[in-house]
């Protein structure tokens, strides 16, 4: 450790069972821990980070098409809305023309490709709420927050890249 670094407290939650008899409810269990950043560390070998490499939009499209190719879901387009529909389990798309760019459609594709792999056939999530309950937000929450983390390391690496050496 680097003197004078101070680690940050994060804190382990868990409901574990009062006893085998489930009538008598459960307990919370609080587990605290300190943490430090590998910054914070002397002598700890940086794990190398992969280098982000921007792309073309065009080969980002040709990514995508074969990407989705490969999952062999039923992808059908027309309409005008984009959804998965888990009790015929297909994902509805609109054309792509109906979408200013083509990142924006392969976007949306992408994300209902993540509820379609959800589905009763491969990952079995209850995909069968309705917009506004919780277990619907826990589901958007579980295709956008990876997005939110990619967003995250970019500007993260940029912010890195932009930090004086010491």
């Amino acid at each position: 450790m680097k003197k004078g670094e101070k680690g940050t407290e994060v804190v382990f939650a868990k409901r574990i069972p009062r006893d085998d008899d489930a009538e008598h409810g459960t307990l919370s269990m609080l587990k605290t821990f300190y943490v430090f950043n590998v910054q914070q560390i002397d002598g700890l070998e940086r794990i190398p980070t992969p280098e982000l490499v921007d792309i073309d939009e065009g080969d980002a499209n040709q990514l995508a098409d074969r990407f989705i190719a490969a999952t062999k879901a039923d992808i059908r387009i027309g309409g005008s809305k984009a959804c998965f529909v888990p009790s015929q389990d297909f994902i509805a798309m609109p054309p792509r023309e109906a979408f200013e760019q083509q990142s924006s459609f392969y976007a949306v594709l992408l994300h209902e490709a993540g509820h379609w792999a959800g589905g009763e056939k491969r990952l079995n999530r209850d995909l069968k709420n309705r917009f506004g309950t919780k277990a619907y937000a826990a589901e958007e929450l579980r295709l956008r927050l990876p997005r939110l983390g990619e967003r995250a390391w970019r500007a993260l690496s940029v912010a890195q890249d932009a930090r004086p050496s010491s």
